[in-house]
């Protein structure tokens, strides 16, 4: 699977930029503050519907325009792919060969690495930077995982403005929600911890030459073996604080 096309409007400080990388290795060179991250961060974003710089989107249309557009064309298999994605202050418009779909079916397709400083965040800030590092990786490798996690976020977001508003009858509906969503992410979440953790220890005892041993593990007042037993400890949880 390589990127062979990638086309940028009004990204970053890129008004437009469109090139082309051949099967193999690509380089990209230049002087400091002339956009090689802004490039790396558009063709993250295009793999995984995120940024790895920042949180707010907003952040990664040029200045003074409203929206910034991103279109790719990868190659795996003999066969070709385009996806595209306009984003801007609403709400975003994603195509996958041109069809319009979900932003989760759309990203996930064309899976990207990205090796930063920021990365040692994941290790030095708090839980939240982790569980976002996590949350990228795992929707990159499981297509299900970045379903459910938009379908969290939109759940949480949905019923905090409820609280807010003090609507307090309506809260119901939401909280069911809730507790099925965040019970799925919370058992998928160790599953996926849980086969990364191999993998990663493996890789660091050959780094550490066998003197050191890597663990993982993921803290959650959300318990259980299965997707519905998390989701019943969660729920419980909810009815604690209601």
């Amino acid at each position: 699977m390589f990127l062979a096309s990638l086309v940028l409007s009004q990204f970053r400080n890129y008004n437009s930029l469109e090139f082309s990388c051949p099967p193999g290795l690509s380089v990209f060179l230049g002087e400091n503050a002339q956009g090689k991250s802004n490039l790396l961060e558009a063709i993250y974003f295009i793999s995984t519907g995120r940024s790895f710089r920042t949180n707010k989107l907003q952040e990664l249309v040029q200045w003074g325009a409203d929206r910034f557009e991103l279109s790719c064309r990868i190659e795996f298999s003999g066969a070709s792919h385009r996806l595209d994605a306009s984003v801007g202050t609403g709400q975003g418009r994603y195509l996958l060969d041109g069809k319009p779909k979900r932003a989760a079916v759309v990203f996930g397709n064309f899976q990207a690495v990205i090796f930063a400083s920021e990365d040692m965040d994941v290790v030095r800030q708090e839980p939240a930077i982790r569980r976002r590092f996590f949350d990228l990786f795992f929707s990159q490798i499981d297509k299900s995982y970045g379903k459910h996690l938009d379908d969290y976020l939109r759940v949480v977001k949905n019923r905090n403005a409820l609280l807010k508003a003090e609507r307090f009858g309506e809260m119901e509906v939401w909280n069911d929600l809730l507790a099925r969503e965040g019970g799925w992410l919370a058992w998928r979440r160790k599953e996926l911890l849980a086969e990364f953790e191999r993998t990663a220890a493996a890789h660091h005892g050959l780094v550490s030459g066998g003197s050191e041993v890597l663990q993982l593990a993921y803290k959650t007042s959300c318990v259980g073996d299965s997707a519905e037993a998390a989701e019943m400890s969660l729920r419980r949880k909810i009815a604690e604080h209601e």
